[in-house]
């Protein structure tokens, strides 16, 4: 697990995937919504260009407590390539928090959840 806070606009690099590992769920805990007026969400990815490989922008707007994506694994929360087959050697994780209209101010950081299968 790692740490999102609403300060880290841009992809930080957070933690290792294993080698042959597979993710098999993604999930996100907040004590509090985003105040940020329009949107608020959290990217994970495998590359710092994207961010949005295993979690493309999960919205931290409207709720609190644990949140998981609407989609299944394969589907479009989990759609990088080069590691289905897993990959073999140990795969950079990162993450950013996005949001747009008045910036939010109070809220975060949010803790990221990735299980996976090796």
């Amino acid at each position: 697990a790692f740490r999102v806070a609403r300060t880290e606009t841009t992809a930080a690099l957070k933690t290792y995937l294993p080698a042959n590992a597979s993710i098999v769920d993604v999930w996100i805990v907040g004590n509090t919504a985003s105040d940020a007026t329009t949107s608020a969400s959290i990217s994970v990815g495998t590359t710092t260009s994207s961010c949005n490989e295993i979690l493309n922008a999960l919205s931290v707007k409207t709720s609190a407590g644990m949140i998981r994506p609407t989609t299944t694994l394969g589907t479009g929360v989990y759609t990088d390539t080069e590691t289905v087959p897993p990959a073999s050697a140990p795969k950079a994780i990162y993450a950013k928090y996005t949001s747009s209209g008045a910036e939010s101010t109070t809220v975060g950081p949010w803790t990221v959840f990735i299980s996976y299968a090796q």
